[in-house]
């Protein structure tokens, strides 16, 4: 159908597969552009992109686009061009061609596949686009160098790297001696005496050691090396991932995100232990080479063809592998996040009587992964195989033309000579093919962490300010809509919060209440409008001074397997009486001193050995150690009895702190300055308890909800 292959693009997260789709026909066409820049134009969600949106990405970028809704039968009959399918109701392929009944698809998720029509039929969701570049289009290329990070290390590690280069070259040229001292030995074979010579056992002796010491010595570098560049790459991983916008983990899913965390070992076992042997190993097929060649031209033709055909299987077994290794890593991240969900939500799987159907759900994606991990590494062992195969045969083979073609030109000596280069020829000539195997799934892997580091980070603009304290926070005709959203969650809002306020948002679950509260800390930016402290735009604030000024007490506190005083000072250095201060106010004071261990005692995993409200208490301490001049509290007392609610509100009161309280409880918020009913993202109204009950019926109703759900 078409003339060209369609350019594979996988995707890095399920919500991106229409935009693979885009970059992969633009790439049909000669255009390259990644994934990363096509998602500056449209802002993709955790829903993806749409039908629509991917028309108005390619149009902007000059192309013709018409969209179909056509059966199966009808698809040979559209343009002779890429089309991007819309797949089993929920996904984005592109159908490359149709050859004889059969369906060639790129799938963004998988890579390449062939399908028969019965099965294509199942998956094809009736819906196409087609796009074909403008006359007079300006074709854009991109290159992406995923492997930026390890290059930057290995620039700056220069000197070992190098110094490992060296020794490498060393341990061969200590390898090559042993083929040297058989060649010398079968041609003196016959005289006894000068093989016994003192000296030569002398060589042979150094050239044990040599080979000991050279082969010590790199292993400590190489130890040393992949330390070094595992520790740079990791804390480089690591700190990006603190300074990326939240919007980052909006559209990302936290297992997927663990998983790339453990590729970086697996990276370095890679490059370190296979590519970077494979290009050492490149300079001995040359060097072996130039040898064979000393011994006899001919047998380096041979060689060469041997090596051709080697390649020419290695290179299609590859193919199987990369695609293999691909689908391995999309189940695996499933099933790691299958577990990670489960371990988190035990007490509620057990409490619903759920372990049959969680533990079936686990078994049936562990044995999906399983059967992917039994086609990856069956490939692997294939590949693996012909390496062997053509190391141990391909130098017998090689020998039996020494003997019988080139007999009369090459002497006995120089054949076994011969032959045992031909075993290190082929031993390296392995090196180098699973280096470049191994480069695709190190590339694979690359794309996942290049993600994380590719992306634009949160940090302060050269011109940021600096506050002391919150006089005032205004929101101005502010609007805002998730990542990808259509609609938005919140509508034209305007208010202004004073210092020592307390002010409270009431509304029903959705009317994004939370969401005000993400905004005021800087967590997500308004599409339109403005924010506002102290009259300056939020954005231009300095965000670590500003955060340093908020306790945030969330409506799911999170509590680390830690002590809860270092659950409170956060590897602060926090005086003792401090610490003991804040927990009087959080009403937690009493029952920590009633614990065997005290302020040492450790939270288990997620805080299950304590309560919800000792969890919520001991959050509370920790948002107050700092003395924060303003305290934001989502639901943060909705697991507290009356009593102790009563008693932290009273501090906050007496100490003028500015308050800003979400609450279904209504009895929280009686005493707020100001109180603001939220529906659907708009602020319908607001004033004081007494105001709104007198005057709003909506209040009115929430009220008599909450007096009943609390009661």
């Amino acid at each position: 159908m078409f003339s060209r292959k369609v350019p594979y693009v996988a995707q890095v997260q399920e919500s991106e597969c229409g935009l693979c789709c885009v970059s992969m026909v633009m790439g049909y066409y000669g255009e390259h552009i990644s994934v990363k820049s096509l998602s500056k134009i449209v802002e993709v969600g955790r829903d993806g992109v749409s039908l629509n949106d991917m028309k108005g990405i390619l149009e902007r970028k000059q192309y013709e686009v018409k969209l179909y809704e056509v059966s199966t039968s009808m698809l040979d009959k559209i343009e002779k061009a890429p089309l991007i399918l819309y797949w089993n109701n929920s996904h984005f392929v592109v159908l490359e061609s149709i050859r004889k009944n059969e369906f060639v698809i790129v799938d963004p998720n998988i890579g390449r596949m062939k399908l028969k029509e019965e099965e294509f039929k199942k998956f094809f969701s009736n819906i196409v686009l087609l796009a074909t570049p403008k006359e007079n289009k300006e074709y854009i290329s991109e290159k992406e160098n995923y492997f930026k990070v390890y290059t930057d290390f290995f620039k700056s590690e220069k000197k070992i790297f190098l110094l490992l280069l060296f020794i490498s070259i060393l341990s061969y040229a200590v390898t090559l001696v042993a083929p040297n001292l058989m060649r010398f030995f079968t041609e003196y074979y016959e005289n006894k005496q000068q093989v016994a010579n003192l000296r030569n056992f002398l060589w042979i002796i150094l050239a044990i050691f040599s080979f000991l010491m050279i082969y010590t010595l790199r292993s400590l570098v190489v130890i040393k090396f992949s330390a070094a560049m595992d520790k740079s790459i990791y804390i480089k991983v690591i700190n990006k991932m603190f300074h990326v916008p939240y919007s980052f983990f909006l559209t990302r899913n936290s297992s997927d995100l663990m998983y790339r965390l453990g590729l970086l070992k697996t990276n370095r076992e890679y490059l370190i232990n296979t590519v970077l042997m494979g290009l050492i190993d490149f300079g001995m097929v040359i060097t072996v080479n130039i040898m064979m060649f000393y011994i006899n031209p001919a047998l380096v033709v041979y060689t060469l063809l041997a090596s051709f055909l080697m390649g020419v299987i290695l290179v299609y077994i590859r193919k199987i592998i990369l695609k293999n290794h691909k689908l391995e890593i999309l189940q695996g991240t499933k099933l790691q996040s299958l577990e990670y969900e489960t371990m988190s939500a035990m007490f509620t799987v057990k409490a619903g009587n759920q372990e049959s159907f969680m533990n079936k759900l686990l078994n049936e994606q562990y044995v999906k992964s399983l059967e992917f991990y039994k086609k990856r590494t069956f490939s692997n062992d294939l590949y693996s195989m012909v390496i062997s195969a053509f190391s141990i045969f391909g130098p017998v083979c090689l020998f039996l033309v020494i003997i019988f073609v080139l007999e009369s030109e090459i002497s006995i000596g120089k054949a076994i000579f011969g032959y045992t280069l031909l075993g290190i020829y082929f031993s390296s000539l392995g090196s180098i093919f699973t280096a470049f195997n191994v480069y695709g799934t190190l590339k694979n892997n690359l794309e996942r962490i290049s993600d994380i580091l590719e992306h634009p980070s949160d940090t302060n603009r050269s011109d940021s300010i600096e506050i002391n304290e919150i006089e005032t926070i205004e929101f101005k005709d502010v609007y805002f809509k998730y990542p990808g959203q259509k609609s938005y969650v919140l509508k034209n809002l305007n208010f202004t919060i004073h210092s020592g306020e307390k002010v409270a948002f009431v509304g029903k679950t959705g009317s994004g209440k939370s969401t005000i509260i993400g905004l005021i800390l800087g967590l997500y930016s308004p599409n339109q409008g403005e924010i506002l402290i102290n009259g300056y735009k939020l954005e231009m604030l300095d965000k670590e001074k500003l955060k340093s000024l908020i306790g945030f007490v969330p409506q799911e506190p999170f509590i680390f397997n830690k002590s809860i005083k270092e659950n409170i000072v956060m590897n602060q250095d926090i005086p003792m009486e401090k610490v003991e201060e804040v927990c009087r106010v959080a009403q937690i004071y009493e029952e920590i001193h009633l614990m065997p261990m005290k302020y040492e005692t450790v939270v288990s995993e997620s805080g299950q050995n304590i309560s919800g409200g000792q969890k919520q208490r001991i959050i509370l301490a920790r948002s107050l150690v700092n003395n924060p001049e303003l305290i934001i509290l989502d639901e943060a007392t909705s697991s507290l009895d009356n009593l102790t609610e009563k008693a932290i509100t009273s501090y906050f009161k007496n100490n003028n702190k500015t308050q800003i309280v979400i609450a279904h409880r209504l009895s929280t918020i009686l005493n707020s300055d100001t109180i603001f009913i939220l529906e659907d993202g708009v602020i319908m109204e607001s004033g004081s308890h007494e105001y709104l009950l007198v005057n709003s019926q909506s209040y009115r109703e929430l009220n008599r909800e909450s007096e009943v759900a609390y009661s």
